[in-house]
């Protein structure tokens, strides 16, 4: 009975797997797997690595505190800023969260952005870790 179950989930997995495949879902390669704090802090701290780091808070949540480095560009601005976002550089998406930058992210990646992430932490995983903030 288990070996049915296993079995049919298998079957199952690899039926969603070509449908996404046929769809052109997520195989376009730009958005990445969601970062882990451990991963955002490398990305970071790589020379020459071009991370531009987007957080689409409100200047509420900004001014309180953000991740070093980050640039502001609200979620609804986004559309209208697209300009200010290189599309060259690794784009790794921020929020409180994770909800908005998922959002986000999606959307460059949509967008044609080569490489987006979003960080589901987001500023307030950053924070309970005691990493440092700007304010």
């Amino acid at each position: 009975m288990v070996y049915v179950r296993s079995r049919l989930y298998c079957i199952v997995l690899l039926v969603a797997g070509v449908l996404l495949l046929l769809a052109g879902g997520p195989a376009a390669g730009a958005l990445k797997p969601p970062l882990e704090a451990p991963q955002l802090r490398a990305l970071l701290g790589q020379e020459g690595g071009e991370v531009f780091l987007l957080d689409v808070r409100t200047r509420r949540e900004w001014a309180g505190g953000r991740i070093p480095g980050s640039v502001w560009i609200p979620m609804n601005d986004v559309p209208a800023r697209l300009a200010d976002i290189p599309a060259r550089s690794k784009v790794v998406v921020v929020c409180a969260s994770g909800v908005r930058s998922a959002a986000v992210a999606r959307y460059l990646d949509q967008m044609g952005y080569p490489w987006v992430a979003n960080y589901p932490g987001g500023v307030v995983d950053w924070s309970r870790r005691g990493l440092p903030l700007e304010r």
